[in-house]
């Protein structure tokens, strides 16, 4: 099979953008990873041009462009071998999906006052910041992280291999975490089985391991922090 040209466009971040690179980088699939400053992709007027709807993260294949994070992740997935063929298992690690993007978003607007990304949307100041995430921790994490638990089928989401569902659940924490780095998943062992497995990939912890800056620190389920070792980028 010819080797497809493929390109990501998204900000110098992990965000919305990350699911698709750990996608890609799990399945050993060559990309270039095109990141922007926020008024750097403002002043780029030729890039959104070519963009579907202006927005990013896109994903360029064989010069065509394909936008909508969780389109773009969904077909970095069936290239990577991570998409079920079953009907009913590509359903139920579609509904993780969108349900993880759902609770992510949430703490998105906790965060910025509009989109982010987006011109003249700003941060909360700090303390309003941290005063709705801790909030949002105390009140709704503890049920919306249980229903999570509940459908995890051992050291995976659906089926007996990794999938989509697993990469961006481990994506889910991860960006949690970000936030508040303190959390542990203790008290969801099933998750954080999951989340291990996940890190366990050979291709996954290169991708790590090669960004330092964005992954500063492995976190066991347990909430044990175990520094990264090598720096690098890819």
């Amino acid at each position: 099979m010819t080797e497809r040209q493929i390109t990501l466009y998204y900000f110098d971040t992990k965000g919305i953008g990350e699911p698709t690179r750990l996608m890609l980088a799990a399945g050993g699939i060559e990309f270039e990873d095109v990141r922007y400053g926020l008024e750097e992709f403002t002043n780029d007027a030729a890039l959104k041009t070519r963009l579907p709807f202006g927005q990013v993260p896109a994903l360029e294949v064989d010069g065509v462009m394909l936008a909508q994070r969780e389109s773009i992740a969904r077909f970095a997935a069936r290239l990577a071998g991570l998409y079920p063929d079953d009907p009913i298992d590509a359903a139920r690690v579609d509904m993780i999906i969108v349900y993880c993007n759902d609770t992510l978003a949430e703490t998105t607007k906790m965060i910025f006052n509009g989109v982010p990304g987006a011109p003249g949307t700003t941060m909360f100041a700090a303390d309003e910041r941290d005063k709705m995430l801790a909030q949002w921790r105390e009140t709704r994490m503890p049920e919306q992280v249980a229903r999570l638990e509940k459908l995890a089928a051992g050291s995976t989401m659906v089926g007996d291999t990794m999938t989509w569902a697993d990469v961006c659940v481990f994506n889910f924490f991860d960006r949690l975490r970000d936030l508040m780095p303190d959390l542990s998943l203790e008290p969801w062992p099933k998750l954080g089985v999951v989340c291990e497995t996940v890190a366990a990939h050979p291709r996954i912890q290169e991708w790590m391991r090669a960004h330092p800056r964005e992954y500063p620190v492995q976190v066991s389920s347990t909430g044990i922090q175990i520094e990264s070792r090598t720096t690098g980028k890819r």
